[in-house]
């Protein structure tokens, strides 16, 4: 009896764990995917990736009353893939007061600003197993133009000030930054 009933449970799960659908199609319903807000309903491709930023360094101070920070940054970098004797980076309302090549000399960088971004000329090309040290001072001035967004990040400022004019009683002083990576649909096209 015992042995029957186990053979019996065995068979049961056996054919239990069995694919009836074997050798079968299954044909679905056609299925139509629509954007339904304006804008949101293209292909958004992400940029090339063309440098990798290995480390960043930075040593900033704060200017409450003007909302406004003056920056140095460090920054570890190497091409991804291909060479190139170009860096494009993105710097959103700041004022770029120097570019230089770190190294055994400081050698100062040619580099045009322009519609928030950095560009930076080398003057050579770097392979990928070439790792440069990059200094950038700036001054990042997030109030000094109008903050962009979208409906679910009302600002983009990158950088803001809280009450720091004290106008609010009893609401603390802060300085806080968030991060939201984004790309504007033309952006990889103006790297070079």
């Amino acid at each position: 009896m015992n042995r029957l009933f186990v053979f019996c449970a065995f068979l049961l799960i056996v054919s239990s764990c069995a694919n009836r659908n074997v050798g079968r199609r299954v044909t679905l319903d056609p299925m139509v995917v629509t954007g339904t807000n304006k804008g949101l309903d293209i292909y958004r491709a992400t940029a090339p990736l063309a440098w990798d930023i290995t480390h960043t360094r930075v040593a900033i101070s704060f200017n409450l009353a003007a909302r406004t920070a003056d920056g140095e940054a460090w920054i570890n970098l190497h091409p991804y893939i291909y060479p190139t004797d170009t860096l494009v980076l993105d710097a959103k309302s700041m004022e770029i007061r120097s570019v230089m090549l770190e190294g055994a000399d400081r050698v100062s960088l040619p580099f045009e600003y322009k519609d928030n971004r950095l560009k930076i000329k080398f003057g050579k090309q770097y392979k990928t197993q070439d790792t440069i040290q990059l200094y950038v001072k700036y001054k990042a001035m997030p109030y000094a133009e109008a903050a962009g967004g979208s409906k679910a990040i009302s600002e983009d400022r990158g950088l803001y000030f809280i009450n720091t004019d004290n106008a609010v009683p009893n609401k603390p002083v802060q300085i806080w930054t968030q991060g939201e990576t984004y790309i504007t649909l033309d952006a990889h096209f103006r790297q070079t």
